[in-house]
C-alpha cells in the first residue's frame, strides 16, 4: 500500500490463532511397584517426540487425584480391594494423551500392629493389679488389646479380656501369687502384635502404707497431677486425693509429708483433712468441713530442692476409702505469698502388723 510522503511499502501482518505446538505424548504406561494393605503406589512413564513430558493427571473412579510427575502414592485404602485409576500424560505445551485405565489391588492385611510400649503397673494390692501401657500403631488401625495372665514365664496362661483402651484392672488376683501379664494389640484383620510383658507379685496382706505424689487443685486448674508443685499459701490451693484406702482391717495411724522450703519462709501450717465437702460452682472449687487427722508446722529445709520428711500421728476413726485434702494456711509464716514445695505424702501404720 503506497504511503503519503514517503515512497515505500508497509508489510501487512496477519493475526492467525495460535496452534498447539508439538505432538501429544503417548499414552501413559502405569505400574504399581509397591502396595500395602492400606496404600498403593503408582509409577508413570510416557514417550514424547519433544521429550518434554510435564506430568500425569490422575483420577480414581472419576474423582481427581491431582497432577504428578512420575509417581503417586495413595494411603487410607481398604485391604484386599481393587481400585481403578485413569492416568493421562501431558507435555509442556498442554498436549494431553488419551487416558489409560489401570487397576491395582491392595493385599490382605497380614501385618501385625506394633508391640505395646511402656507396659507397667499403676497399682498392685492384695486385691487387684492395675496395668497400663502406651498404644500400638497399625496402618489400618488398632481395634483393641488382649490381656493374658500366667503364673510363670513358660505357661501360656489364660486370656482375661479384650478391651479398647490402654488400661486394665485385674480384680481376680490371689494373695501372694506371682503373675506374668502379657498385652497384645489386635487389628481389624485379627493380627496380633508381639506381647509386651510385665511380672507382678501380689502382696500377701493389705497395704501397710500408701504414697501419693503431689497433686494440685485450685480455682483455676482443677485437679492436675505433677511430680512436684510449688504451692502458693495465699492462692487457696489444695491438694486433693480421692478414694484413698486408709487401712482395711484397722485405720492407718501415721502421716508422713515430704516437702522443701527455704529457712526464711518457714512457719506455714499444712493440715490434712479427711472427707471434706468439695463443691465446684461457676468453675471455682470450694472445700469445707472434714476431719483434721494431722497437721504440720512447716520447718525450713534450706532451699526449694532440699527435701525432708516429717511424720505426725494420724487420727483416723474408720478404715476404708476416704477423700484426703492437704490444706495450706498462713500460720506463723512471716513472708507474704510464701511457697511450699510439696513432693509427696504417705499414710500408713506406725507399727505394721506382722507378715502372714
Amino acid at each position: 500500500m503506497p504511503l503519503h510522503g514517503n515512497a515505500g511499502l508497509m508489510p501487512l501482518l496477519a493475526c492467525v490463532p495460535g496452534a498447539t505446538q508439538g505432538a501429544a505424548p503417548s499414552q501413559a504406561q502405569v505400574t504399581s511397584p509397591t502396595a500395602t494393605a492400606g496404600s498403593l503406589t503408582l509409577a508413570f512413564q510416557a514417550d514424547d517426540t519433544d521429550n518434554d513430558i510435564a506430568g500425569f493427571i490422575v483420577t480414581r473412579e472419576g474423582q481427581p487425584r491431582g497432577r504428578h510427575r512420575y509417581s503417586y502414592r495413595e494411603a487410607g485404602l481398604t485391604p484386599d480391594t481393587q481400585y481403578s485409576y485413569q492416568v493421562t500424560a501431558y507435555d509442556g505445551f498442554g498436549n494431553e494423551a488419551k487416558p489409560v485405565t489401570f487397576a491395582a489391588t491392595t493385599p490382605k492385611d497380614e501385618v501385625a500392629p506394633s508391640q505395646p510400649e511402656d507396659f507397667h503397673t499403676l497399682n498392685v494390692t492384695d486385691q487387684l493389679a492395675q496395668l497400663i501401657w502406651r498404644g500400638s500403631k497399625d496402618e489400618i488401625g488398632v481395634t483393641g488389646y488382649v490381656i493374658q495372665r500366667a503364673v510363670n514365664d513358660t505357661d501360656q496362661g489364660q486370656e482375661l479380656a479384650e478391651i479398647k483402651g490402654t488400661e486394665y484392672e485385674d480384680k481376680t488376683v490371689e494373695k501372694g501369687v506371682k503373675y506374668v501379664y502379657r498385652v497384645m494389640a489386635v487389628d481389624a484383620a485379627g493380627n496380633r502384635s508381639q506381647p509386651a510383658v510385665v511380672k507382678v507379685e501380689v502382696p500377701k496382706h493389705a497395704p501397710y502404707v500408701i504414697k501419693q505424689e503431689a497433686e494440685r487443685m485450685d480455682d483455676f486448674v482443677g485437679s492436675v497431677k505433677t511430680n512436684w508443685y510449688l504451692f502458693n499459701l495465699h492462692s487457696n490451693c489444695r491438694m486433693l486425693y480421692k478414694g484413698l484406702e486408709l487401712g482395711r482391717d484397722k485405720p492407718f495411724d501415721e502421716v508422713t509429708l515430704r516437702y522443701a522450703i527455704p529457712n526464711d519462709r518457714a512457719g506455714a501450717k499444712i493440715i490434712v483433712l479427711l472427707d471434706p465437702k468439695v463443691e465446684v460452682k461457676d468453675g471455682k472449687t470450694s472445700i469445707t468441713g472434714g476431719q483434721e487427722i494431722a497437721s504440720f508446722i512447716v520447718e525450713g529445709t534450706g532451699d526449694w530442692q532440699e527435701f525432708k520428711t516429717f511424720t505426725q500421728p494420724a487420727k483416723i476413726d474408720k478404715a476404708g476409702k476416704h477423700d484426703v485434702v492437704l490444706a495450706i494456711e498462713q500460720g506463723e509464716s512471716k513472708v507474704h505469698n510464701a511457697l511450699v514445695n510439696i513432693d509427696w505424702f504417705s499414710v500408713g501404720y506406725a507399727n505394721p502388723p506382722g507378715e502372714e
